[in-house]
């Protein structure tokens, strides 16, 4: 009874609001920054990562990741979920959305969130295109999420439904 269900746009920090990351990365430079693609989310985030020239990755200084952000596929293949590993920095592709959580959230709440089938029907629903599906930022910072009150109470649950998929 005391939990709410925010959209995303109200749960992600005011100063960094959801966004897509660089629309065209170019060719891999060795000592670039590294750029996340949607083939990276859960992996390793270390192994298979795109590297963009510092010039290239500049102009998009505002999508830059950080450890516990949330990233959501948007472009190809949509709707998966992953989070930014501790030590983790670099951007990410037109192909995700970050989404940098306000104080007082549990990052691992909102990815078990947005992997639940209803969290996943919603934005599969609101998807368009037919030989290439996109998820519009604007959709997606309407997408609502139930929302304990608590971080703990986010963190126990997380970690419950963490265990629970580990067993699956």
């Amino acid at each position: 009874a005391d939990w709410d269900d925010p959209e995303l746009a109200d749960i992600a920090k005011e100063d960094s609001p959801i966004r897509y990351g660089i629309v065209q990365v170019g060719p891999h430079v060795a000592n670039g920054i590294p750029v996340l693609a949607i083939k990276n989310l859960n992996s390793d985030y270390a192994t298979n990562i795109h590297r963009a020239s510092i010039e290239r990755e500049q102009p998009y200084v505002r999508s830059r990741i950080r450890p516990d952000d949330v990233l959501v596929s948007v472009k190809g293949t949509i709707c998966r979920v992953g989070i930014v590993p501790s030590g983790f920095q670099g951007n990410i592709s037109r192909d995700l959305a970050r989404l940098r959580l306000r104080e007082g959230l549990a990052p691992q709440f909102v990815f078990q969130m947005l992997q639940s089938d209803s969290a996943q029907q919603r934005m599969a629903a609101a998807s368009v295109g037919t030989t290439r599906k996109e998820l519009s930022i604007a959709i997606l910072k309407k997408v609502r999420i139930p929302l304990p009150a608590t971080k703990a109470e986010q963190e126990a649950i997380a970690e419950a439904l963490s265990d629970a998929d580990t067993l699956i």
